[in-house]
């Protein structure tokens, strides 16, 4: 028997912070409380009331038998017959008096089960005394086991085929006698745009069918559209229920909410939308001084919504590939590289070689390699790649050194004047390494591709994975640099003298390389990307996850992956020479090796282009953040970081100076920015554009049993324990020996696979940063499984294949 007041009887709406033992909508109820909206005053009575109160009836094995009609009816004659447990009444007492002994009551249900059959229960308005309240708990008790709720919860139980006991919490609240109530809806629920508010009122308790409805632009909180109903009859709580009367004459058409009334209304329901993670109905009340929000529920599966005009003239119907999800601030939506680029270099590249930002997300126009394979066009492609990796060549190099030598000089030291021309020459390296790393893109794919398709043709497809390991110097020099930090971080922990060293050698290495991207993603919002220059204990982190297990020697890796890949161009040397004949032999031979060594130097190209876009924009970052930092300071700006709501030729007009007109312009600039992209993240973005672009989307993988189909990058099998990570911290938890198991995976991450036995990934392509990485590790690798995160769990056993592509769960 629990003692009078125990929290697990009564929990104030402050302390309710478990859906199993308060419910679901008391959950909210108190969610709202706490986050600071006006709800009505109250407490929960939990679900331990409810079953104790079963255990003194005598009836809890009949409930946790799941009953049949005979017996719900007797479950529902207990339940309101016996008495409550002195322990429950007296708890109920107590909370009672608190809210005031002559205070006007509603109880309402809170069912663990409520989303699926909560239309059932009842709740009982009006209640006054101790006695009525007592009463009207054991009704909504009682409501738990009527028939219309067992037949819902059967419907659902059967479908999801689980049997689970129900249980009832109680919410009882203050009575409200509302001048006018309704809900709030945080999306249209016809076309799913979430951008559009839509308030439904009607004068006392909320009636539908004579309810006044509005719609609110969420773009300027303008309401676009309005309509009166007709109100004749009006809704009120009583003692006995809800009763009708006639509305007064004046009322009848007069509007239940003002104008301005609907605009707060509005702004409320969204600030639930956005504190419950979701679109919501929002059941408010208008006691005639105040807005009170009485609960929220899910508006449930909406349409997809993503405005967005995919006919026109100037493109025809062209398929796009998202590149980052979430919304972009303006800063890198104005790069020129956003601007329909094309690469002259590259003849068949005006084919699908370009990016666009599309409601602050970026789109990358799909690239067809497989469109032309015309010799002649092949042979100008490989001839382009070559002389565009010249010029790429001493341009990244350039690039690379400009940047380091502004990371050489501490921009907080900078006059104003020399930070702007940091920043300047900043943007210039940003938009140059921007360009260079959409411009190798096509070769790293049109290359690979062509050379695919010649081994397919000799019968030695399966050779293809390898002829591309070891041959990535950009991600020798990063993990090597991690390796040798990991060895400092051991004897530091062996020689407490030494400790200092890794800090130092974790410095040199942030501003040697600036950073790393964590996801694909990062590379076009420099505002969430953080540098390592900024952050070196994440280098730390990295270097001190190797620790755990022995050392890996990165330079071995790579010589083994060479070797590895030598032997598999003999092989595939050996394969040409036997199917073309003597006389054509040389030439073939010489056609194969030009083609294999632009195709490894295009892939590769890839991974250095984005470790100098990096370097650039941990560049950028940390002259903008001095700039924010200073505007700040003068209090131009609320926060540093909110230069990146700025575009590029924005920033470059800034001046430290400004008048106090320029000021109140910069200030309203950024607030529309963030309030567009507060818009734009509301939305969901699909994966290609147009939407039911079928064949470009990669076939979904069956699960027949517990086996996932992706596709292979070679290198073999393994059987191991899964580490899943949705992020760089939970990746660094790996233990030597798991097989990593990743959504994608950046350059950042690269350095964890000299732990893992393997590695699985739901998307990525055969050239991304963890298929490449994996290859020069020695380590099989398996991409694009699609729904693999939803399917595999930290700690299961599984075996991987990366020359068949299948991942199968071997021990859960």
């Amino acid at each position: 028997m629990h003692k009078t007041g125990s929290p697990k009887i009564i929990a104030n709406l402050d302390r309710v912070k478990d859906s199993r033992s308060c419910g679901s909508k008391a959950l909210t109820v108190a969610r709202l409380a706490r986050i600071g909206f006006q709800v009505p005053e109250g407490f929960c009575l939990s679900t331990d009331a409810y079953r104790t109160h079963l255990w003194s009836a005598g009836i809890r094995q009949i409930a946790r038998g799941l009953p049949g009609p005979e017996e719900r009816a007797s479950l529902r004659q207990a339940i309101l017959e016996n008495n409550l447990p002195s322990d429950v009444s007296s708890a109920l007492e107590e909370a009672y008096k608190s809210l005031g002994e002559d205070t006007e009551l509603i109880v309402r249900h809170s069912a663990s089960d409520e989303n699926i059959a909560g239309k059932a229960y009842i709740t009982v308005s009006g209640v006054r005394g101790l006695a009525e309240l007592t009463d009207a708990v054991k009704q909504v008790w009682a409501s738990l086991w009527s028939d219309e709720a067992a037949e819902l919860r059967e419907d659902y139980q059967e479908k999801q085929q689980t049997k689970t006991e129900p249980s009832m919490a109680v919410l009882i609240q203050k009575m409200v006698q509302p001048k006018a109530s309704g809900i709030a809806i945080t999306a249209d629920t016809a076309s799913g745009n979430p951008h559009l508010v839509q308030i439904r009122s009607s004068w006392g308790i909320y009636t539908p069918s004579s309810a006044d409805k509005a719609t609110v632009d969420l773009l300027d909180f303008r309401i676009t559209e309005a309509s009166i109903a007709n109100k004749e009859k009006t809704a009120h709580i009583t003692h006995d229920g809800v009763e009708s009367e006639p509305t007064p004459s004046e009322m009848v058409q007069a509007p239940s909410l003002s104008p301005a009334q609907i605009i707060q209304l509005s702004e409320a329901a969204i600030w639930v939308d956005m504190c419950l993670d979701g679109p919501q109905v929002v059941q408010w009340a208008n006691d005639g001084d105040r807005f009170l929000i009485l609960g929220a529920k899910p508006t449930g599966k909406l349409r997809p919504y993503y405005p967005c005009n995919w006919r026109d003239k100037r493109e025809g119907l062209l398929v796009w590939q998202i590149l980052h999800p979430e919304p972009s601030p303006g800063l890198m939506q104005s790069l020129p590289v956003f601007d329909e680029m094309h690469i002259p270099s590259l003849p068949s590249a005006g084919k699908g070689t370009a990016i666009r930002g599309h409601n602050l997300r970026v789109y990358r126009r799909v690239i067809h390699p497989w469109e032309s394979t015309g010799r002649i066009a092949a042979f100008r492609d490989v001839w382009a790649a070559g002389r565009l990796h010249n010029v790429w060549r001493s341009a990244v190099d350039r690039i690379a050194k400009g940047c380091w030598r502004n990371l050489a000089r501490p921009v907080q030291k900078l006059p104003n004047r020399e930070l702007m021309k940091t920043i300047n020459s900043a943007f210039d390296k940003v938009d140059e390494s921007a360009w260079w790393l959409e411009a190798v893109l096509y070769p790293s794919k049109r290359l690979p591709h062509l050379l695919k398709e010649m081994l397919a043709a000799k019968g030695q497809a399966s050779l293809f994975p390898r002829l591309f390991m070891g041959q990535d110097p950009a991600w020798l020099e990063k993990d090597r640099a991690f390796q040798r930090l990991a060895t400092y971080v051991w004897q530091a922990k062996e020689e407490p003298e030494l400790a200092d060293v890794p800090l130092k050698l974790a410095w040199e290495i942030s501003k040697r390389l600036g950073g790393a991207f964590s996801q694909p993603s990062d590379v076009y919002d420099i505002s969430s990307w953080q540098s390592w220059v900024e952050d070196p204990d994440r280098v730390l982190e990295i270097a001190e996850a190797l620790v755990r297990g022995p050392l890996h020697d990165v330079d071995l890796a790579q010589r083994n992956a060479a070797i590895a890949a030598k032997v598999a161009e003999k092989a595939a040397l050996l394969s040409v020479s036997a199917a073309t004949g003597f006389l054509n032999r040389p030439f073939t031979q010489l056609k194969f090796r030009i083609l294999l060594h632009r195709a490894r130097t295009a892939a590769a190209a890839v991974s250095a282009s984005e470790q100098v876009h990096a370097l650039a924009l941990a560049t950028l970052r940390l002259s903008l953040l001095e700039l924010g930092r200073r505007l700040e300071e003068a209090k131009t700006i609320t926060k540093s970081a909110d230069v990146f709501y700025l575009k590029a030729d924005e920033v470059r007009k800034i001046r430290l100076d400004m008048d106090e007109e320029s000021v109140h312009t910069l200030r309203r600039t950024i607030a529309q920015r963030k309030h567009e992209a507060w818009l734009a993240g509301r939305l969901v973005p699909p994966h290609w554009l147009p939407l039911g672009a079928g064949p470009h989307l990669p076939e979904a993988p069956s699960e027949i049993g517990r086996i996932l189909n992706g596709k292979p990058a070679g290198l073999g099998e393994v059987v191991g324990t899964a580490r899943v990570a949705k992020s760089l911290a939970e990746a660094l938890n790996i233990e030597p020996g798991e097989i990593l198991v990743v959504e994608d995976m950046g350059p950042e991450w690269t350095p964890l696979l000299g732990l893992a036995a393997g590695l699985v990934m739901e998307r990525g392509d055969m050239f991304s940063r963890g298929a490449a990485a994996a290859r020069n590790y020695g380590i099989p690798c398996v991409f694009d499984v699609r729904g693999l995160m939803s399917v595999v769990q930290t700690g299961q056993t599984i075996r991987i294949d990366g020359s068949s592509g299948t991942v199968e769960i071997v021990k859960r």
